[in-house]
């Protein structure tokens, strides 16, 4: 009998997407039937509206503001990512599937840093908002990748380089630059409150389409940290690639104290959601270890240098949250202290 391949009803794509949510279901269907053509017709349809709209909206709203606090620039933040969320939306659901020709959606962040027609010469407070929503994304697209077993994607994105902001002239990789991975300056001077802005993005208004991807306001903050916690074992392992193991048995100074790149702000999560984290990185084992294989370290390399780099936490966060009366240290130090068994355990 002659075999006849099953017809399948590909999905509309829509003249108008109404919201994240709605293009949130028009990308997982696409995805599902593996429509490579429909979907970038969706991001054809999407992409310079939402740009378009972002850029307008500033004209319009932003130009003749100077925001005097940080609630006032989260606003904005929030605001901006509202604008850009469908497009967001789009490249997770990308990324969730996993399938070739979808999981790949590193040229977003790009596009977020590089918006046509916004001009970052001028002096105001909300000029580098295209870094902070570089932070979201590259943020939300790690805990994608963690969610979904592909630690090797999440990874992908943060080591993408780019132009550093402050030295045109100089490359940086994402997890290497201040306000991609912790200090946008578009959400305030210090990394603790842009971190909050992150942890509690499941419960913020307009932020609803979230639970599409995440099925839990933990769960979602677990692979937040689970993500941070990746970017801070491959930093190690970068430290141990240039042979500057030495610097781990520095005493500290206040002059030059020891500097991470990546902020240790995911130990201010309850210990409920750090370990949580750690179960999650366990989960797959062989894709933690590739943190640290990719840049020829070994496995007893970085064991033997684990503990010197843990003990480096303590004077970061003595110096970053020591000025926060509303932070539990205590929880902090007892995730430190869990945090410190990861090699013993994997």
């Amino acid at each position: 009998m002659e075999y006849t391949k099953p017809f399948i009803q590909l999905p509309d794509i829509p003249d108008q997407v109404e919201s994240a949510s709605h293009a949130y279901e028009i990308a997982f269907s696409l995805a599902r039937v593996g429509d490579v053509l429909g979907w970038r017709k969706l991001v054809k349809k999407i992409r310079p509206n939402v740009f378009k709209s972002l850029v307008q909206w500033r004209q319009n709203e932003l130009d003749e503001q100077t925001p005097k606090n940080t609630e006032q620039l989260i606003e904005i933040v929030d605001k901006a990512v509202e604008i850009i969320s469908p497009l967001m939306v789009v490249a997770l659901v990308g990324v969730e599937s996993g399938r070739e020709g979808f999981r790949d959606q590193k040229s977003l962040l790009d596009d977020l840093l590089n918006i046509t027609g916004w001009n970052s010469d001028q002096n105001k407070g909300w000029i580098r908002l295209p870094y902070a929503l570089g932070y979201v994304y590259h943020s939300l697209h790690g805990c994608t990748g963690l969610g979904t077993n592909q630690i090797d994607l999440a990874l992908s994105l943060a080591q993408v380089k780019i132009p550093d902001i402050y030295d045109r002239k100089k490359v940086l990789q994402v997890w290497e630059m201040s306000e991609l991975v912790g200090w946008p300056e578009s959400l305030g001077p210090n990394c603790v409150e842009s971190w909050k802005y992150l942890a509690n993005a499941y419960d913020r208004k307009g932020w609803e389409w979230l639970s599409t991807i995440f099925e839990s306001a933990m769960e979602y903050r677990a692979l937040l940290v689970a993500y941070y916690m990746a970017l801070n074992i491959h930093e190690l392992g970068v430290l141990i690639a240039s042979n500057q193991q030495e610097r781990l048995n520095e005493n500290y100074s206040t002059a030059f104290p020891f500097h991470f790149n990546v902020p240790l702000t995911f130990l201010s999560e309850n210990q409920e959601i750090c370990q949580r984290a750690v179960y999650l990185l366990y989960r797959n084992p062989d894709s933690v270890r590739e943190l640290w294989a990719i840049l020829n370290v070994t496995h007893e390399q970085m064991k033997n240098s684990w503990a010197h780099w843990v003990h480096k936490f303590g004077d970061w966060l003595r110096n970053v949250y020591g000025r926060y009366s509303d932070v539990n240290m205590r929880t902090i130090h007892k995730n430190v202290d869990y945090y410190q068994f990861f090699f013993e355990m994997l």
